[in-house]
């Protein structure tokens, strides 16, 4: 097994999630979201004006890639940036992250006995036409 090395200048602490999209893999963390094509040239991706995004969980639509966390909803874009679709986050950490019928749905988990858990989603039809 090959050690992977992302050359972030900022130190990853934490490593969230990780899925295939395309020809590329996505890896995120708690400093943002990197691709790559090779596993030897990483990209860090951000959103149209350049701030990383923190994406906690990522599912999968074809060649299409979205990721929640704690700021909404995202899309990668043609242009590897991150789209905000929502700006709703349930008060919780979100565990799974799936897609069907149109629609992304949220799994959260309860955080320290005082925020919801439950499942949330969101209609990806209707963020289509925005």
């Amino acid at each position: 097994m090959e050690r992977c090395h992302t050359n972030l200048a900022d130190p990853l602490t934490h490593f969230k999630d990780i899925v295939f999209g395309g020809s590329s893999v996505y890896v995120a963390t708690d400093n943002g979201v990197v691709a790559s094509q090779t596993g030897e040239n990483w990209r860090v991706l951000t959103d149209g004006i350049g701030t990383r995004v923190v994406i906690d969980k990522f599912a999968v639509d074809g060649t299409t890639v979205y990721g929640a966390g704690n700021a909404g909803s995202y899309r990668l874009n043609t242009r590897m940036q991150w789209e905000q679709i929502s700006s709703e986050v349930p008060n919780a950490i979100i565990s799974d992250l799936v897609i069907a019928n149109d629609k992304l749905y949220s799994a959260t988990d309860l955080i320290s006995g005082v925020k919801e858990e439950g499942l949330f989603y969101i209609s990806l039809e209707e963020n289509e036409k925005k």
